[in-house]
């Protein structure tokens, strides 16, 4: 068993335990309540990456009516993620706006490296948004 195989399974163990034993907290976001906008999201494709991440400094502004918005994202592992992330753009009463407009963008992120995410919705009516990320497995 290879080392990167050894890790992915230390760390699957120990989120089992902790849930088992009901002190695990939520991983789902990475974001609390309290330092994110509402309306907004976080949301990873799975626990173990989940645990890898960690999302702050989540701003937002109107340039010419449009919702912007910025967003650090940490890697909380020594290793490299290739990662995919993506913007999905929400109007007031929560529908999905232009969902064929925001793609999947690759990045690569550096063991415990910090990046900007940053994106503009692609329409005046976005009201909320939802930050999605998920890693690119090596085949």
């Amino acid at each position: 068993m290879n080392t990167k195989t050894m890790i992915r399974w230390s760390g699957a163990l120990i989120v089992a335990l902790l849930s088992i034993s009901g002190c695990s907290q939520k991983k789902s976001s990475g974001i609390g309540a309290q330092s994110a906008p509402a309306g907004t999201e976080f949301v990873v494709d799975n626990p173990d990456l989940a645990a890898k991440l960690q999302l702050s400094n989540v701003m937002q502004k109107r340039e010419n009516n449009f919702l912007v918005v910025q967003a650090q994202l940490a890697s909380l592992y020594d290793f490299e993620q290739k990662l995919q992330y993506q913007f999905r753009w929400f109007d007031e009463a929560g529908f999905q706006v232009e969902k064929d407009k925001s793609a999947w963008r690759a990045l690569k992120l550096h063991g415990k490296q910090t990046v900007t995410l940053q994106s503009t919705a692609p329409t005046k009516k976005a009201q909320h948004f939802t930050i999605y990320v998920r890693e690119i497995l090596d085949k």
